[in-house]
C-alpha cells in the first residue's frame, strides 16, 4: 500500500505552486487560459486530465501498477481544484491487454440487411400507377403488375425470414461473411427492376427469362452466404452446414432445379415458367426446420 497522506501533500503542494505561478498576469499581453494537457502514467496506464502543473512528476515516486487502484480512488474522492481527472476503469488498469480480438457480432449486419430489404419492398410498391378512371374496370390493367409484385414480395420475404434465422445463430462474422451478404443484397436489389418489366409485359419471353435468372443468382448468393457463415462459426450448430447439408437440403436443391427448369421453359411457354417460380415460393413459405432450430 502507498502512503496516501504523503501523496496528497505532494499533489496539493505542487498544484498550489503551479496555480500561484500560472495566475500571475503577464506584462503587455492579455491573460489567456492554458489548454489542458493529457498526461499518462507510463506503467500504471492511468489517463489523467491535468489543468495546471505536471502530475507525472508528482507521481514519479509512486509510479507502479500496485498503487494504481489507490491513486484512482483518491483522485475520485478528494482531487484538488486545479485537477480535472477522468480515470480509466480498474479493469483496463489491472488487466493485461487481450491479444485475441473480440469477435464481430452480426447485429449491425442484420440491421443493414433489414434496411436494404425494406427499401427493396418499397421500390416494388412504387411501380403501381394510380388508375385514371373511377370505376372498378380501371384496375384491370394493374392485375399483371399486382401478380408480379405478389411473386417478388414472397421471394424477398422468404429470403428475409431465412436470413434472420441464419444470422441469429451466427456467433461471429468476418469479412467474407460481410461481402457474401452484400453479394446477396446486390441480386435482391435487382428484383424490383425485373418485377416492373415483368408486370408491364406479363408472361412474355424475355422479362420472364430475366426474372428467372435473377432468382437463380439470388439462390446461389444465399448458398455462398450460408457457407461463409459456416466457416466463421465452427460450432456444432453449423456442423451440418460444413458437411454440405445446411442451405442445400431437399428444398434448396429443388428450388434451384425448379428455377433452371423455369428458365428453360421460357422458350416453350412463359406461363409455365411463372408457375415454376411460384412453386419455389410455395415450398419456402414455411421456413426449414433446420434453420429454425439453429
Amino acid at each position: 500500500m502507498m502512503d496516501l497522506p504523503a501523496l496528497r501533500r505532494a499533489v496539493l503542494g505542487s498544484s498550489k505552486a503551479s496555480y500561484s505561478s500560472s495566475t500571475k498576469p503577464s506584462v503587455g499581453r492579455p491573460r489567456r487560459l492554458e489548454r489542458r494537457q493529457v498526461d499518462k502514467v507510463d506503467r500504471g496506464d492511468l489517463g489523467i486530465w491535468w489543468g495546471r502543473g505536471r502530475f507525472n512528476e508528482v507521481l514519479a515516486p509512486f509510479n507502479s501498477r500496485a498503487v494504481c487502484d489507490d491513486v484512482r480512488r483518491w483522485i475520485a474522492d478528494c482531487s484538488p481544484v486545479p485537477i480535472i481527472a477522468t480515470v480509466m476503469n480498474s479493469e483496463s488498469l489491472n488487466s493485461e491487454v487481450d491479444p485475441k480480438p473480440k469477435p464481430v457480432t452480426a447485429e449491425r449486419l442484420i440491421g443493414f440487411s433489414d434496411g436494404v430489404i425494406a427499401v427493396i419492398i418499397t421500390i416494388m410498391v412504387l411501380q403501381f400507377v394510380t388508375p385514371r378512371g373511377s370505376d372498378i374496370s380501371a384496375l384491370k390493367p394493374l392485375i399483371p403488375v399486382f401478380l408480379g409484385y405478389l411473386l417478388s414480395f414472397t421471394v424477398v420475404g422468404i429470403y428475409w425470414n431465412n436470413h434472420h434465422h441464419m444470422m441469429r445463430a451466427a456467433r461471429q462474422i468476418g469479412a467474407f461473411v460481410m461481402w457474401a451478404n452484400l453479394h446477396l443484397l446486390f441480386w435482391l436489389a435487382l428484383l424490383p427492376f425485373a418485377t416492373a418489366w415483368l408486370g408491364q409485359h406479363f408472361a412474355s419471353k424475355w422479362p420472364t427469362f430475366l426474372y428467372g435468372v435473377i432468382c437463380i443468382l439470388c439462390a446461389l448468393a444465399y448458398w455462398i452466404l450460408a457457407r461463409a457463415i459456416a466457416l466463421a462459426n465452427p460450432e456444432e450448430a453449423f456442423a451440418a452446414s460444413r458437411r454440405g447439408r445446411f442451405g442445400s437440403g431437399y428444398k434448396g436443391n429443388l428450388s434451384l432445379l425448379a428455377y433452371f427448369v423455369g428458365v428453360l421453359l421460357v422458350f416453350v411457354n412463359p406461363a409455365i415458367s411463372l408457375i415454376c417460380y411460384a412453386f419455389v415460393s410455395a415450398i419456402w413459405f414455411i421456413p426449414s426446420r433446420r434453420l429454425v432450430n439453429l
